[in-house]
């Protein structure tokens, strides 16, 4: 029987659940509880005396105008209410959490127990230790167990997989890598790392494919044999030894100018990199040769915000929330970075949590500093005032 102000009487003792749809303008909330009805005083009215004996049911008599009835003794009826979850389902967590119980004029509450369950939080896996630079040969491979380098503080399994390298023969069995390739060059490697729920990504780490070691006093330079003795002339000028050693480093990304100059066409892919936004269209454009091309301005030092279409560089923070630390508005073509621009930096040394721009040879033109917010280019930047193509 529904009473004034939405309250109900239950016809008989007995359990009930009660349930009640609040509905949103974008989500309907569902309450639901369990409750038991007890009579503890039983009404004197409606009862029959099991003694007499039923009598025929006299006419009614003509209604009386305004009769005084006798007040009936009140039922006291308890509720016992079990997982009520209204209102206080996904509150925050909180060091000193206050109950306000506000009751109705003439009534009783006793409380005899309250449960808090406070589900716990799957923690991120972690990496304990800074993944080495690794350097083989193409007859070598190189082995890592990545249990050494993670953790998981849940005590759960975590699975690994590595960023796709096509010159790499890349072999995962469980928390074991096994790495080979036959194509020399320096290639840049991370590792993701993930418990089912959560994923996090290693520091960078350089991987050198080295050829096989020439027993012969010859060196080779970049796309090209060149034998040189003590006797071999240089057009220009003498290399001397310890730049012969510099020009045969794996690394070309650590071969000084000397090797380089007059032979720019051989060292540089001829081929531009493309900064894309979200809807694939070209932000910026690196040359081979490191000048970083923009439609817009450059302003550094930013206190803005990218906007959703915009090509941006984030970090995750402890929140595991991507904060920005260099994006390009997709409308205007500026650039905007947290830090400072360094340019015409031959020697680009990138951090580990940088987002590195290179060529096809794995040249280094660019990279972000996630930590900094400053971008360091090869080259220079250039504002070209038009679209980038």
């Amino acid at each position: 029987a529904k009473l004034d102000g939405n309250t109900y009487l239950p016809a008989a003792a007995g359990e009930y659940t009660a349930i009640a749809l609040i509905v949103l303008p974008d989500d309907i909330i569902r309450i639901e509880t369990n409750f038991t009805v007890s009579e503890e005083a039983v009404p004197l009215t409606n009862q029959t005396n099991a003694t007499e004996t039923p009598t025929e049911p006299e006419p009614a008599p003509e209604p009386a105008p305004e009769p005084m009835l006798e007040p009936e003794p009140t039922p006291v009826i308890s509720y016992e209410f079990k997982a009520l979850c209204a209102e206080t389902c996904n509150l925050p967590e909180t060091s000193s959490p206050i109950l306000v119980v506000e009751l109705e004029p003439d009534s009783k509450l006793t409380i005899t127990e309250i449960i808090i369950i406070r589900n716990k939080e799957n923690s991120v896996p972690e990496q304990t230790k800074t993944i080495p630079d690794l350097t083989i040969t193409t007859t070598q491979t190189a082995t890592l167990d990545l249990n050494e380098y993670f953790s998981d503080n849940d005590g759960d399994t975590v699975q690994y997989d590595i960023n796709e390298i096509p010159e790499i023969n890349a072999q995962l069995q469980q928390n074991t890598l096994t790495l080979s390739s036959d194509n020399p060059g320096v290639y840049t490697a991370y590792i993701y790392a993930t418990d089912g729920d959560k994923l996090i990504t290693s520091n960078t780490f350089a991987i050198t494919i080295a050829g096989e070691i020439n027993q012969t006093n010859q060196t080779t330079l970049p796309d090209e044999t060149v034998p040189l003795t003590n006797e071999t002339a240089v057009p220009t000028t003498t290399i001397p030894s310890e730049t012969i050693d510099q020009c045969s480093n794996p690394d070309p990304n650590l071969r000084p100018p000397e090797c380089i100059e007059g032979r720019e066409e051989q060292y540089f892919v001829v081929e531009s990199v493309f900064l894309k936004d979200s809807s694939r269209a070209n932000a910026a454009r690196v040359t081979p040769l490191g000048n970083l091309l923009i439609k817009g301005q450059l302003f550094e030092n930013a206190s803005m915000n990218p906007g959703p279409e915009d090509f941006k560089v984030s970090y995750l923070n402890d929140y595991y929330e991507n904060v920005p630390v260099a994006w390009i508005d997709s409308n205007t073509g500026d650039l905007y970075i947290k830090g400072v621009l360094y340019e015409e930096e031959f020697f680009l040394q990138p951090t580990s949590n940088a987002f590195v721009i290179q060529n096809k040879r794995n040249i280094n033109l660019a990279y972000f500093d996630r930590g900094t917010g400053d971008l360091h280019i090869k080259g220079n930047l250039i504002e070209m005032k038009e679209s980038i193509e």
